[in-house]
């Protein structure tokens, strides 16, 4: 699975209506692709391991404490990443508006990096087995948070208010 997602995210680029801003994040892009093929190739290792050897693939805790990682370390990334159509927080008003889309990675990069970072720790100093209801809420959360924050920052825009609350000057 690790080398198509690489091949695939190697070729998104060409077929990108914003080709051009790759070349602006185009470090961070290859990070990105490299931390989704570890991950995924380290997911592929324990599966196989566990079907060769007819053993439990581990521990369920190991697996949550690799995606929190991946949380952290694409978090990370993202903060860099400018507009495109494939990577990143994609919502119509971050699509639309490249100071939404510079706002709204800012807050969920952040957001991303150190909840994945506090939850990867938690994973690992508590180990028990609720942590794949945190992990899916905090996912749900944070997209469901992000795509309001991104609407909220794009009609702020739209309404000609700054960040400050007062109206822009016409």
């Amino acid at each position: 699975m690790g080398p198509f997602v690489y091949l695939i995210t190697l070729f998104l680029p060409l077929i990108d209506p914003k080709k051009m801003n790759y070349e602006f994040f185009q470090g961070n892009f290859y990070k990105i692709r490299l931390v989704l093929v570890l991950f995924l190739s380290a997911i592929d290792i324990i599966v196989v391991y566990a079907g060769a050897t007819g053993k439990s693939p581990g521990s369920p805790g190991l697996m949550l404490s690799l995606s929190f990682l991946l949380l952290a370390l694409l978090g990370n990334f993202m903060i860099n990443i400018k507009p495109n159509w494939f990577v990143g927080i994609r919502t119509p008003w971050t699509l639309s508006s490249d100071s939404v889309w510079k706002k709204t990675h800012l807050v969920g990069g952040r957001l991303f990096f150190y909840g994945g970072l506090l939850c990867f720790i938690l994973s690992i100093v508590f180990g028990t087995g609720w942590f794949q209801y945190l992990l899916l809420s905090y996912i749900l959360g944070s997209a469901l948070f992000l795509y309001g924050y991104s609407y909220w920052l794009y009609k702020r825009e739209q309404d000609g208010k700054p960040e400050n609350g007062q109206a822009l000057p016409k």
